[in-house]
């Protein structure tokens, strides 16, 4: 290995000080008598194309990934990987970085991987970042191109017009469709750079770090050497591939034959993660000690039987955890992980008789690979068993930093073998060489994993109007770090923080997010001009008190309201700073691994299931409690007899109509009501319902990962539930029920009357108002002259009710507009399954009876029901149409 080359050359006078890693093996204490395949003798010399195409030969039947919505056989993702690298390489230039900024699943590795086989270093852009952020990070990078997904529609915010748009479908697209089928794949040197891994920068820009192939393909070899890792095994990581430890895991599973399981924690829920972990029989996870609690804390050990190792890192791990762990899954092993996106670090196995001198559980043993030495401020090594910086030396070392479109090298080592990297990690060398983390040299913090620089965000603050000075500081709470912000004005005005507060969410990832912000006349700073932290801190405590430490398993009885249920879920997480009922969520401090909290004890308190996306950053906890008291409660257990159908809203969402319509119906039938992402995240209508289907199809296999489905759509949601149950069927599924209540899928010829008698319903049924109706046109003209996509920032310019009324009115107009594309659209997906159409009474001349879905299926089954579109969901007709659909329920259960 490469550390016989560096122990050489450490006995020379130039690597005085420097120390060789203990030769011991990685998976000791861990899985030492499992058989595996060890990866081939110079695994790091040949480039990840290579190894893929050696995994895939082993099983191309194999499924290589999957993220509940898409996946890929091995056979199908290796030829996939080459059509996308092919068009990388022959349409963009040689070495140049790529963008990727696609939605969290399969698209993402696949498209990493592409460019990898293509010599491209690759730069994740995350979804969840502004556009300024996305826009900042091109620029400084000099990135000429960014893959997306659906080229063609709106330019993605935050790209520039000069920034060329690859399409994923790319690397599916037949050869008459490829712009370049035979461009061959270069010859790649695995000393390149591969991946540009954006950091928290200290001087307020980002940081892109760059690493080699090498570097990236001794994370995957030290990973599947500790571990055993397979083809049995089944992946799953808790992190994006954007970050070090993402990348890591996603190689490890293609480059081993393992199967790759990605989910978006935020979307499916803790219960839905551990559904998935049982249902896809993962076999390795990854993630942060905070997200780890979340889901363990709740876990039924029956959801964590086919897990065999845990490995946690990008934080501190408490002794605490490690018995969660033994006793929620006691026939599992805990990996404990150091590393850094430049470099990588320390592992060990903990085993069960490891003495404990203190909360954290150690580091473990460094890495083979590299060359290291701690260090006192003076550079000089400091003594067995003290504190002092951790410095390491080696070829696995990132290459450097990215820099208007270059990389500029760290300091090789004096034989040229490597590169010297100061980490900024106080650490201290135990017993054996086990090492303990201590602390930082700087003010670098790692937010739920995420590594933040407060200077960042205090240099965005300062540049607010009115603000004289600005300072962060970093509170730890329940083993993880919080950022809490001070600004400093010689006017204090009580809207300042809220200003502040939506500065900092359009142009800073959620990471630097503070999680409150105090409005002071003076920093307080040391007589060195120093920031006084402490000083900081003891404002902070005596301004907010305490933080909720409210745990999963503290509830109180499952018939609360949801009111109270929520009011006291919100103080438990964010103590005294939920108070404030008008604020929202986000505006409250809470970051999303708190709102995954928050909907996991919602639903223990309730007693019911809960869509994790109707719970938003966005919300008021009294809009949460509203939105649940129309909820049709259903119970957690799986027990419950009734059918489950998920039902697919209408333009508004769960509107009251049809929320008392699932009521009426909640004897026979448990309903599941899917929520559609806010209209931001879907501005286009040509694209609005393929993203709908994307979301609730996700939502779908959550909560029913196998098994026959239910399926029903309101007015628009009819062609979302045709697009889920096409999509569903196409991996399998069966469609048990698919039920169309009043959507009409063909045009309707316009009339003057018929839309005046509309107007006057939806006004008298409360789902219009004045305010609604007179911004309508205005809203409309806008539409057509800037597009929904310049659109977003209205509503939060505008005081609170209006603001509620005009953003309601513009995702009516978004989606409606999508409705009518859809409907135009010459394809519609074909069906096997039969399909019910409950046909409203409301007049539409020339328009079939099946309103059109025999295009759809052969197979279909018109149900008239009494009242208009809207009126067949409220009295007199909704108890009619409640017992007509759930007799048509009852049939679906005797096929």
């Amino acid at each position: 290995m490469d550390t016989t080359v560096i122990a050489t050359r450490t006995r020379g006078a130039a690597w005085n000080g420097w120390t060789i890693p203990r030769i011991r093996a990685l998976d000791e204490n861990g899985p030492e008598n499992r058989p595996f395949e060890r990866l081939p003798a110079g695994f790091t010399e040949c480039p990840v194309h290579t190894h893929l195409v050696a995994a895939t030969a082993q099983g191309p039947d194999r499924i290589a990934v999957e993220d509940g919505r898409q996946s890929f056989r091995r056979g199908d993702f290796l030829a996939a990987v080459e059509r996308l690298a092919r068009a990388i390489a022959g349409l963009t230039p040689p070495g140049a970085p790529i963008g990727l900024l696609l939605p969290k699943g399969v698209l993402q590795p696949l498209a990493m991987a592409s460019c990898l086989a293509a010599g491209r270093p690759f730069v994740f852009l995350d979804d969840d970042s502004p556009p300024t952020r996305i826009a900042q990070i091109l620029s400084a990078g000099r990135i000429p191109a960014v893959v997306v997904q659906g080229f063609g529609g709106p330019r993605p915010a935050g790209i520039p017009d000069g920034v060329r748009l690859l399409d994923v479908a790319l690397a599916t697209a037949e050869a008459d469709c490829h712009p370049c089928p035979d461009h061959p794949l270069p010859t790649v040197d695995v000393d390149d750079p591969a991946a540009i891994l954006y950091t928290s920068g200290s001087t307020g820009e980002p940081k892109g770090i760059v690493n080699s192939q090498r570097a990236l393909l001794q994370r995957v070899l030290q990973q599947a050497e500790a571990i055993h890792a397979g083809p049995e095994d089944a992946f799953l990581p808790l992190s994006a591939p954007g970050t070090i430890a993402g990348t890591r895991e996603c190689l490890t599973a293609l480059l081993t034959g393992a199967r790759l399981c990605l989910f978006d924690p935020v979307k499916v829920g803790l219960p839905g993660l551990r559904r998935q972990i049982r249902s896809r029989r993962v076999t390795t996870l990854y993630a942060v000690p905070a997200l780890f609690r979340l889901l363990f804390e709740g876990a039924d050990p029956n959801d964590l039987a086919t897990l065999r190792v845990i490995r946690l890192g990008g934080d501190r791990v408490l002794w605490s955890d490690f018995d969660l762990m033994r006793s929620k899954a006691p026939g599992c092993l805990m990996q404990v992980g150091y590393s850094s996106t430049e470099t990588t670090g320390a592992q060990w196995f903990v085993p069960p008789d490891a003495p404990r001198t203190g909360p954290c559980i150690p580091i473990g043993y460094i890495l083979p690979g590299v060359a290291y030495r701690i260090v006192d401020a003076d550079g000089a090594p400091v003594g067995a068993g003290e504190t002092g910086e951790l410095h390491v030396a080696g070829r696995h070392v990132a290459l450097g930093l990215w820099r208007d479109g270059r990389c500029e090298p760290w300091t090789a080592t004096p034989d040229g073998l490597g590169r010297i990297l100061a980490t900024g990690d106080l650490v201290r060398d135990g017993a054996e060489g086990l090492v303990e983390h201590v602390g930082r040299v700087d003010r670098q913090v790692k937010v739920n994993g995420r590594r933040v620089e407060p200077a960042e965000l205090e240099g965005v603050l300062r540049t607010l109007p009115g603000i004289l000075d600005a300072a962060v500081a970093a509170p730890a709470t329940q083993g993880n770090a919080i950022l809490v912000a001070f600004i400093a004005t010689r006017r204090p005005d009580p809207d300042l923080a809220a200003l502040a507060r939506a500065h900092i969410r359009r142009v800073l990832p959620p990471a630097l997010h503070p999680v409150r912000i105090h409005v002071l006349r003076e920093i307080p700073r040391l007589p060195s001009f120093k920031l006084d932290l402490q000083g900081l801190l003891a404002i902070d405590q005596a301004t907010t008190g305490p933080l909720g430490g409210e745990r999963n398993g503290e509830t109180t009885r499952p018939d609360v309201n949801p009111a109270e249920a929520v009011g006291t879920a919100w103080r438990g997480i964010l103590g005294k700073r939920a108070a404030a009922s008008a604020v929202s969520w986000a505006e409250a401090g809470g970051d999303s691994l708190g709102l995954m909290r928050l909907h996991a004890l919602l639903e223990e308190r309730l007693g019911r299931r809960i869509p994790p996306s109707a719970l938003r950053a966005d919300m008021r906890a009294r809009d949460m409690a509203a939105f649940l008291a129309t909820m049709t409660p259903v119970p957690t257990e799986a027990a419950d007899p009734r059918p489950e159908v998920f039902i697919l809203p209408g333009v508004l969402g769960e509107c009251p109509g049809l929320a008392s319509f699932m009521r009426e119906a909640a004897g026979d039938v448990r309903f599941s009501c899917l929520r559609y992402p806010d209209w931001r995240a879907t501005p286009d209508p040509k694209r609005c319902i393929a993203r709908l289907v994307e979301e609730a199809t996700a939502q779908v296999e959550a909560a029913c990962p196998q098994g026959r489905v239910r399926l029903a759509g309101y007015s628009l949601g009819g062609p979302v539930a045709a697009e889920v149950a096409s999509r569903l069927a196409e991996r399998g599924r069966e469609i048990a029920f698919l039920g169309i209540l009043d959507a009409c899928i063909v045009p309707v010829p316009p009339s003057a009357r018929r839309s005046l008698a509309q107007k006057v319903r939806r006004y008298a049924d409360g789902l219009d108002s004045p305010i609604r109706m007179l911004a309508r046109p205005w809203l409309r003209r806008l539409a057509n002259r800037i597009g929904f996509e310049g659109m977003g920032g209205i509503p939060g310019r505008l005081p609170g009710r209006l603001r509620f009324e005009v953003d309601t009115e513009i995702a009516d107009l978004v989606r409606s507009r999508a409705y009518t594309a859809w409907v135009a659209a010459p394809a519609k997906p074909r069906l096997d399954c039969r399909v019910t159409v409950f046909r409203s009474e409301e007049a539409r001349p020339g328009v079939p009876r099946d309103l059109g879905w025999s295009a759809v299926s052969d197979r279909i089954d018109v149900i008239d029901v009494g009242g208009s579109h809207l009126a067949m969901l409220q009295e007199p007709f909704r108890q009619t149409t409640a017992r007509l659909f759930t007799t048509k329920i009852e049939q679906s259960l005797a096929v």
